[in-house]
C-alpha cells in the first residue's frame, strides 16, 4: 500500500477525531453539569463544529482521498479497506444533505435534549412533542435526500443496520406473531406481554440475527 496514501488517511482521521471529540465533550457537558441557560450557546457551537465536520468529510480533499483509497483497494490491508468502506458510507449519507440543514439539525438536537429533560421532570410530553416532530421531519427529509422515492424508514434502517429494510422487519415480526400462542395453562398472552416480547426482540436483533428466550 502507498505510504503517502496511508499518511493522508491518518491525517484525515486525526482531524475528524479532534472535531468529534470536541462535540462529544460539549454533549457530555450538556448531559451532566452544564447550566440550562447554556443550551443555546452550546447548540450554536455544536452547529459550527458540525459545519466544520461536514466540510471536512465532504470537501474536495476527502473526495480525492476516498477515490484514491477505492482505486487502491486491492492493495489495502483489511483494516484500511474497512475504513475506506465506512468512509464511503459516511460520505454517501452526508454529502446529499444541504450543509445549512445539517447544521440546523445538530442545533435542534441539542435544544431537543434540553427540552426532553424538562418535559421528563414535569411529566409534560406536550412540551417535548413539537421538538420530537421536528426531529422526525428532519430524519425523513434526510432519508429522502439520500434515496429519493424510496421508503424513508427502510433508508433509516439501513443506516442503522446495513441491509436491513422495513420489508425484512415486517416479515420477521410477522413470523414472531404467528408463534405467539396460548401458554400451556391455556392463558392467552396479554397485549402488554406481546409488546414486551417484541421490544425485547428488537433490542437483541444484532448482525442480522435475533435471540429471544421466553420462559
Amino acid at each position: 500500500m502507498d505510504g503517502k496514501l496511508l499518511e493522508r488517511l491518518e491525517a484525515f482521521e486525526k482531524s475528524c477525531f479532534a472535531l468529534n471529540h470536541a462535540m462529544g465533550i460539549l454533549n457530555y457537558d450538556g448531559d451532566t453539569s452544564a447550566p440550562p441557560k447554556s443550551t443555546i450557546v452550546r447548540g450554536e457551537t455544536l452547529g459550527e463544529l458540525s459545519r466544520m465536520i461536514y466540510e471536512l468529510t465532504t470537501g474536495p480533499e476527502a473526495v480525492k482521498l476516498l477515490a484514491d483509497l477505492e482505486a487502491a483497494k486491492d492493495t489495502l490491508d483489511p483494516v484500511t479497506l474497512r475504513k475506506a468502506v465506512l468512509l464511503r458510507r459516511d460520505y454517501d449519507e452526508t454529502h446529499c444533505i444541504p450543509v445549512d440543514e445539517y447544521v440546523e439539525y445538530v442545533k435542534l438536537r441539542t435544544e431537543s435534549t434540553h427540552v426532553w429533560k424538562k418535559a421528563k421532570q414535569t411529566n409534560d410530553f406536550k412540551l417535548f412533542e413539537p421538538y420530537l416532530q421536528k426531529m422526525f421531519d428532519y430524519s425523513r427529509k434526510f432519508a429522502l435526500y439520500k434515496n429519493p422515492g424510496e421508503d424513508p424508514y427502510s433508508t433509516l434502517l439501513d443506516s442503522f443496520e446495513k441491509g436491513l429494510t422495513a420489508e425484512k422487519c415486517d416479515r420477521f415480526f410477522g413470523e414472531l406473531k404467528k408463534g405467539w400462542c396460548p401458554s400451556p395453562q391455556g392463558r392467552q398472552r396479554s397485549p402488554r406481554a406481546l409488546t414486551w416480547a417484541l421490544s425485547a426482540c428488537r433490542s437483541r436483533w444484532k448482525n442480522r440475527g435475533c435471540c429471544l428466550t421466553i420462559s
